[in-house]
């Protein structure tokens, strides 16, 4: 994601940190996080559990029921963010507890902003001058392709994930062109 530091710098609402850092760490589908119950998140365990039960009747798509590891820092902006807001049922509900449908807008607002725009995109050259750079799955992609930069399996990206086939989560296996790639390949001994 570029400029990802800049776009936490650029947050001026705690809200806005909290539903970024949680689609950039946990990998979920916007839908996801929207319906995240705070029941499905153990806090002790380090665990979000993605689950089908929903009011609404949707449906998640591929393979629904997951568990998704929460990294320590996620965690401690997690239990901040439930004990400022004790009543609410929706982990990154509206101020009514309903579903955030707008979570595309508030990214947008923040891009715009802190002025993180391509300049280049038709969004950059339209009226509006919202970034078509700047979208949700950028998380999703991001948080993939970080864990299997990292060296983290591809079937257990794939259950992390919720990808029901390898050939989705091959996709953000594109070669590297960093310096980072050219030192591990340097270091391997080839001979």
């Amino acid at each position: 994601m570029p400029q990802k530091y800049s776009l936490f710098a650029a947050c001026r609402d705690e809200y806005d940190r909290v539903v970024f850092n949680l689609l950039l760490q946990t990998g979920l589908r916007m839908s996801e996080a929207m319906y995240l119950d705070w029941k499905h998140v153990d806090f002790d365990s380090k665990i979000l559990k993605v689950r089908e039960e929903r009011k609404s009747g949707k449906k998640i798509k591929d393979r629904a029921e997951r568990s998704v590891p929460i990294p320590n820092d996620l965690i401690e902006l997690l239990k901040t963010w439930k004990d400022k807001h004790p009543t609410m049922k929706l982990a990154i509900g509206t101020e009514n507890d309903t579903p955030n449908k707008k979570l595309l807008r508030t990214l947008k607002r923040v891009t715009t902003a802190a002025k993180l725009h391509c300049g280049q995109c038709d969004g950059c050259k339209s009226k509006s001058k919202e970034c078509s750079l700047w979208y949700l799955h950028k998380f999703r992609a991001t948080y993939t392709t970080t864990l299997l930069r990292n060296g983290v399996d591809i079937g257990t990206v794939m259950e992390y994930t919720g990808h029901s086939d390898m050939t989705t989560t091959m996709r953000y296996l594109r070669p590297a062109e960093s310096e980072m790639m050219q030192s591990k390949i340097s270091s391997i001994s080839w001979v």
